[in-house]
């Protein structure tokens, strides 16, 4: 999803197997719900909320055996060779009981920097 601000919708209450790159991507929408999802066998992050997802709910998703993406496979400036059941480049979201099980690297992976990465690669809000 690529949406703007989205107050009172959600993506809930799916299953999904057998992703062959992420399950749920988020980038440049607020205000969303993601909740009571559950995906396995993902290549790559699984849930991802990516550059300029702010302000939204991530709630009881639950997420089993996600596994990296091959060298040779991998898209120039991503980080899915280190997959994380649940990543997120930017802070300000709500993350609310979700269960990350049997991942082959990372559970929960948060950029936790001060400021936002920008998808053009600048950088928001940086302390000086």
């Amino acid at each position: 999803l690529f949406s703007g601000s989205l107050p009172g919708s959600s993506v809930a209450g799916n299953s999904i197997r057998g992703s062959h790159h992420r399950c749920i991507a988020v980038e440049g929408t607020a205000n969303l719900t993601l909740a009571a999802n559950v995906a396995t066998q993902a290549v790559g992050h699984c849930i991802y909320l990516g550059h300029g997802a702010r302000d939204n709910t991530v709630r009881e998703n639950l997420v089993s055996e996600t596994t990296y993406v091959a060298r040779e496979e991998e898209v120039s400036g991503e980080t899915d060779y280190y997959a994380a059941a649940f990543y997120s480049r930017s802070p300000p979201n709500n993350w609310v009981g979700n269960v990350a099980v049997a991942f082959r690297r990372y559970g929960f992976d948060f950029y936790n920097y001060n400021y936002v990465l920008n998808e053009d690669g600048t950088k928001t809000g940086e302390n000086p």
